[in-house]
């Protein structure tokens, strides 16, 4: 009977604190700015890729609004692209750059995107890569 006491008032206590850090660290909708982003392209050809050699492009941005750009996450399309962004907030009139990483593992032609979660006016932007893997190589 004690041990069963002892457990409800550790998870109650767990739960308490959780609860705490939630409210103290969350933000509420009014306190999220909303800010526009310009890429200089969001569409990029990486042409014809020799098979096995992975591709690298970069997407170039601005934060052309009032507010820091805060970049929550970016997801790839699929496992053969990796993505690498700016875990900073990007202040107003700043640039920065989306790097997207391309591994040519298989022949034929390929589009895969990237979406961009963060603080802009439609809350997220893609990005996407297409070209060809050669026959040939690995």
């Amino acid at each position: 009977m004690n041990i069963k006491i002892t457990i409800l008032i550790a998870v109650s206590c767990v739960m308490s604190l959780g609860w705490l850090a939630y409210s103290n660290f969350s933000l509420s909708a009014s306190e999220i700015k909303v800010t526009k982003v310009e890429f200089g392209a969001v569409d990029l050809d990486f042409g014809v890729l020799e098979r096995g050699v992975p591709r690298i492009g970069t997407f170039p941005f601005e934060n052309t609004g009032d507010y820091p750009l805060v970049i929550y996450d970016v997801q790839a399309s699929c496992g053969c692209t990796d993505v690498d962004w700016p875990r900073q907030p990007v202040n107003p009139g700043d640039s920065g750059e989306i790097e997207v990483s391309y591994d040519a593992k298989f022949p034929g032609r390929f589009v895969k995107s990237a979406k961009v979660y963060c603080n802009s006016v439609d809350g997220f932007e893609v990005l996407r890569i297409r070209g060809e893997v050669e026959l040939g190589g690995q």
